[in-house]
């Protein structure tokens, strides 16, 4: 009999054929089994019982159905031999014979049909993974068509990239507003924009048989090359500076130069590039602002009034020589520090109100301020004034001072010898008042004494001699007081 493993895998075998559609060979397979039973049972088939069971057998020759084959096959077995003992009786010997030969028909059509299979699902398999490797390696091959379209399609973009950056270059090379150029590491120009050309002076061809070392001013020339052989040794990775070119036509550019390094895929040093302005005017109007700075400073330092410049936070920008002289500093010891670094704390607070107020003013603010030096307060006028800009904000705060402590000095003697000179006055007027009610009342006695020695004259000499010596002294006491008068009005 069959195991019931191997049942159980025909089993199996047969619901996983059912599931894959193969339902209607099965059932073929089971009635054609079926007839040719019911036909040994009634009939003597004999030998012709094994060649029928071929046929169901045949049926299952499909590849993957072996364990099926091999099962109907033991079952056709079975099936013979059961009608070996049911059929209806012949000779013995014929029907042991026939049935014989029937079972190895039968079972040398199944080894050979068992052969087939084997061949066939070998050749089935072979083909499945011939079938598996080409379309793996189709796979492969449409992965890398579609990297290598990929690759076409992003170099394709790369180039397209680089085409419309290179006209972007040219286009904003050639349309600067500045000099460009690219020059080679030994300096001969290779490309130049219309605006450099325009600052020299020269055309483009003229520019392109020329190199950079030939319209450089000689001076400038070795600072130059200093600043390419450090670019050229990667000890920079640009550098800017200042320097003159001349002109086609002989006169000396200012200019303002920019250079950095172009490199190859390697890394190799490959073309600089230099951005070019022209700076000439730049340079006229620096310069003649630094002469009109330098007049401005003369005229300030030779002022006998101190001269300062504040910001608006009260640092110092400006001060004159008179300022640095009064206060004992170094103009660097002043500009850019405030009053509170220069001054105590009183002078500094004072100081710092005054320029508040004079930021809020509409008009320039005078004021008397206070400061201490070696020699005593000094007292001086100032006047303090907002600098505004174009808007009309002030930017600024300017000062300018006088010293007047010699004039409040002098002020102060003038009114002590006003005072004084009121109060000799004032004696002078009581003296002189005092004086004249004296002499008038004494001229008057010795005018009176003198009448009456007319009249005694004659009658009494001696009394007269009395009265003249008596108004002789009254005389010299007048006298006496009046010199002292004069001499007390000479001091």
């Amino acid at each position: 009999m069959t195991s019931p493993v191997t049942m159980g895998n025909t089993l199996q075998i047969v619901l996983q054929k059912i599931r894959q559609g193969d339902v209607a060979r099965l059932v073929w397979v089971g009635v054609l089994t079926t007839a040719i039973f019911t036909l040994d049972l009634f009939l003597p088939l004999g030998f012709a019982s094994g060649i029928l069971y071929l046929i169901p057998i045949w049926l299952t020759l499909q590849p993957h159905w072996q364990r099926l084959t091999l099962f109907h096959a033991s079952l056709c077995t079975l099936l013979i031999l059961a009608g070996f003992h049911w059929s209806p009786s012949g000779q013995v010997t014929m029907t042991v014979v026939n049935r014989s030969l029937g079972l190895a028909t039968l079972w040398g059509m199944v080894l050979l049909a068992h052969r087939r299979q084997q061949s066939e699902d070998a050749l089935l398999t072979a083909h499945n993974e011939l079938e598996r490797r080409i379309r793996e390696r189709t796979d492969d091959l449409m992965r890398t068509n579609q990297e290598l379209q990929g690759q076409v399609r992003e170099r394709l973009q790369a180039e397209e990239a680089l085409r419309e950056s290179r006209e972007q270059f040219t286009s904003a090379f050639q349309d600067a507003g500045i000099g460009m150029a690219l020059v080679g590491a030994n300096g001969r120009w290779l490309q130049v924009n219309r605006a450099l050309c325009e600052i020299v002076g020269y055309t483009e061809q003229e520019m392109l048989a020329m190199n950079f070392q030939s319209i450089t001013y000689p001076d400038d020339l070795d600072a130059d090359l200093a600043y390419v052989k450090r670019l050229l040794a990667s000890e920079i990775q640009t550098y800017q500076m200042e320097k003159r070119y001349i002109h086609k036509l002989g006169y000396i550019i200012w200019i303002q130069l920019n250079v950095s390094l172009v490199y190859d895929s390697l890394d190799r040093p490959l073309h600089f590039i230099a951005q070019v302005q022209n700076i000439t005017v730049r340079k006229q109007i620096t310069a003649e602002l630094r002469q009109s700075e330098a007049r401005l400073q003369a005229i300030l330092n030779n002022s006998p009034a101190l001269i300062f410049l504040k910001d608006l936070e009260g640092r110092y920008l400006l001060v004159n020589r008179e300022f640095e002289k009064t206060f004992d500093l170094a103009l660097k010891d002043i500009v850019g520090k405030t009053d509170a670094e220069l001054f105590s704390p009183m002078l500094a607070n004072a100081f710092r109100a005054n320029d508040i107020k004079a930021l809020r003013a509409d008009a320039p603010l005078q004021l008397e301020e206070v400061a201490f030096h070696d020699d005593g307060p000094h007292t001086s006028i100032v006047f303090k004034f907002p600098l505004r800009d174009e808007a009309g904000k002030p930017y600024a705060i300017g000062g300018i001072a006088t010293d007047i402590t010699d004039h409040k000095l002098t002020e102060q003697a003038l009114r002590a010898s006003e005072r004084t000179l009121r109060l000799v006055l004032e004696e002078r007027e009581e003296l002189s008042r005092d004086l004249h009610d004296n002499i008038i009342q004494t001229i008057c006695a010795v005018g009176m004494g003198l009448e009456e020695c007319r009249h005694l004259i004659q009658e009494s000499p001696e009394v007269v001699g009395k009265e003249l010596t008596h108004a002789i002294e009254e005389l010299n006491v007048v006298i006496h007081d009046v010199r002292r008068h004069l001499v007390a009005q000479d001091s």
